[in-house]
């Protein structure tokens, strides 16, 4: 029992250093969930493709983007909690940023259902068509397929463990106060510089040049 308690105190004290973990793992399965989701779009499931069957055999436009939108997504959610990290944000957005990180863990399981699916329908596909010796299935791009599911499992394993570290990290990318005191000075920065322009405006237009000199003198 004491040492599960000591496990868990070692946990709870390196908190930050395990959320960023999974941050970057996330970035990095995100990215090449990205790359090889360009590997399936539009591809038949056929081979040779079938005309007629197309659209029932063949990852169409609809599923093509949903997958290239959803490695977008995969990128961008462990961009915006690294920067959070450094710059810290307010307490209501980082519960949004949590909330988010949990939705987009079920996309991705999601994500990993569907394409199992697809790549298992694949796999199987050759004994039905064993009556056509015209086409059989698509087994070039069958190893893609399954890379898709595996992939969008394990980003949903992090993500959803991702969710549960970011509420024991709230204090380390989420305050109020740095939020506020960031704010304060950019719009400080902003006031300055139209401070500046004003004054470079006024004394232009108040104080004649060399120039205006020469011409008046000649």
């Amino acid at each position: 029992m004491s040492q599960t308690r000591m496990c868990l105190e070692k946990l709870y004290e390196f908190r930050k250093a395990l959320a960023l973990l999974t941050l970057v793992l996330m970035l990095v399965f995100g990215s090449i969930f990205s790359l090889t989701s360009f590997n399936v779009v539009g591809r038949c499931l056929t081979d040779p493709c079938v005309a007629e069957t197309a659209s029932l055999l063949r990852i169409n436009s609809g599923l093509s983007f949903g997958v290239l939108l959803t490695g977008f997504l995969f990128i961008l959610q462990p961009i915006y909690g690294l920067w959070f990290f450094k710059v810290k944000c307010t307490d209501v957005v980082g519960g949004a940023f949590i909330g988010a990180t949990l939705m987009l863990g079920l996309i991705a399981m999601m994500t990993s259902a569907q394409w199992s699916s697809i790549a298992n329908g694949v796999a199987t596909m050759d004994p039905i068509m064993n009556r056509s010796a015209t086409f059989t299935g698509n087994g070039n791009y069958l190893a893609s397929f399954r890379a898709i599911a595996g992939l969008a499992g394990v980003y949903c394993s992090l993500a959803l463990l991702n969710a549960v570290e970011l509420s024991f990290c709230l204090e380390y990318f989420c305050d109020n106060d740095a939020a506020k005191l960031r704010a304060q000075r950019f719009a400080e920065r902003i006031r300055r510089g139209y401070q500046y322009q004003g004054v470079s405006s006024h004394d232009n237009g108040g104080v004649d040049g060399p120039d205006d000199d020469l011409d008046d003198d000649i």
